[in-house]
């Protein structure tokens, strides 16, 4: 039933003292249901409003505030030359001691923006308990209750008393009091809009994939240089004639395209030429590689024997360099071995991984997809990028937190996510 605000008679109880609109959560919002007669006798009393609680009470608050904002804003506006012209004529008259009084007023509004600063966590839970969405217990031994383990300045302190400094409108002091307030709200709304862009924005995992994609290519770049190094040694020290077992040569020609140019490759190899045996490993690697990431569980069977037939080479490489009496070489290449089995290991132990870090470098449109997966291979690659781990936990909770957002949205009426962070964030129509 709508309220017939006609029958109440508002008490006239002077200018206000401030023209800046106060927050739904202090004591300046709240209804003051004193200034209002009561119905005469036989009206209806019901219609007498109490305070609305729940999400449709802060909803309804807002509005009310909002609405307050707007015309307190247009009274300030339209006082400002008067205001102007009283601060004017106050220096004019008193001279220094005029400019000290202005001083004075922009001080205390300073004094009064901190004491709201300060007083603002004690303003929201009182507020959150009128509305009954918090709760109030008392405190075991005492005569206290939680809410009053909050700190806060009392309303009126009785110092700005003292020393005369009370706003007066004849001097303009609205003015001059109100300066702090609005430059404070200035920035307030300011920051209030980058908070609000950062909750909408949720962690990039792509960048973070990126990321990752280049310390994995780093660290076959690295392994890389060290098989260089083998080969220009094996070249100085004149080794040649490398054994490798001639049914291994074969099952690798059995992987690779029939071409004129992998057939010279095959025979190069045969001979046990250091050069063409490294040329033959790093075309397998790449094969093998691409294989692992194939959805086709037989490819990925086939990618496994790959990268086995290319180790058995490497294999025969590491014996040579050790028969020969060059360990140092052996060495190296054996901990180069090590290093790309841990990479293997890592990026390459599902078709999903190895798509992402082998020769195609794919990044996922959505990667919590990926990331997401509760698996052995996931778990082992986590372990190695906590940061990942990290990102990946904050992009779930973003996700719930703009769940609820939008379910709240909802609820109250003010569109959906993307409406609210366009309109409201991005600075969208």
């Amino acid at each position: 039933m709508a309220i017939d605000w006609s029958q109440y008679e508002v008490k006239d109880e002077g200018a206000p003292q401030s023209q800046i609109a106060s927050t739904p959560f202090n004591q300046g919002s709240k209804m003051d249901w004193s200034k209002y007669e009561a119905p005469q006798e036989g009206e209806d009393e019901d219609l007498y409003p109490g305070e609305e609680t729940g999400l449709f009470g802060v909803y309804h608050d807002i509005q009310e505030m909002l609405g307050n904002a707007l015309d307190k804003g247009g009274d300030f506006v339209d006082q400002v030359p008067d205001n102007l012209s009283r601060i004017k004529e106050d220096v004019s008259k008193n001279g220094i001691r005029g400019v000290g009084h202005i001083l004075g007023q922009l001080h205390a509004g300073n004094a009064s923006l901190a004491k709201a600063l300060v007083n603002t966590p004690h303003d929201f839970l009182k507020y959150m308990l009128r509305k009954n969405l918090a709760f109030d217990f008392p405190i075991p031994g005492t005569k206290l209750r939680s809410s009053d383990l909050v700190p806060h300045i009392p309303e009126d302190t009785g110092i700005e008393k003292a020393l005369g400094l009370e706003a007066d409108p004849e001097r303009g002091d609205e003015l001059t009091r109100a300066i702090p307030g609005i430059v404070a709200a200035g920035q307030g709304v300011k920051s209030l809009f980058s908070a609000g862009r950062k909750i909408l924005k949720a962690p990039d995992l792509h960048q973070s994939i990126r990321d990752t994609q280049k310390v994995v290519n780093a660290a076959t770049k690295d392994t890389g240089k060290v098989f260089d190094k083998v080969e220009s040694e094996v070249g100085k020290r004149g080794l040649a004639n490398i054994p490798v077992k001639p049914e291994v040569i074969e099952q690798a020609q059995s992987f690779l395209a029939k071409t004129t140019a992998n057939k010279a490759l095959i025979e190069r190899a045969k001979s046990g030429e250091y050069k063409a045996l490294r040329e033959l490993q790093a075309d397998l690697r790449v094969k093998g590689e691409k294989a692992l990431a194939s959805a086709l569980k037989a490819e990925n069977v086939e990618g496994e024997e790959i990268l086995a037939n290319r180790d058995e080479i490497n294999q025969s490489i590491e014996k040579h360099l050790k028969d020969t009496g060059h360990e140092d070489l052996a060495e190296d290449l054996q901990g180069a071995k090590q290093r790309y089995k841990e990479i293997r290991k890592t990026y390459f132990s599902s078709p999903a991984l190895a798509k992402v870090f082998g020769a195609s470098q794919k990044v996922p449109k959505n990667p919590i997809t990926l990331l997401g997966e509760e698996s052995t291979e996931l778990k082992r690659f986590m372990t190695k990028h906590p940061e990942v781990e990290k990102k990946l936990a904050k992009a779930l909770s973003h996700k719930k937190s703009i769940k609820r957002l939008k379910g709240a949205g909802t609820i109250l009426g003010i569109g959906t996510v993307s409406e609210v962070a366009r309109k409201i964030f991005g600075g969208g129509k």
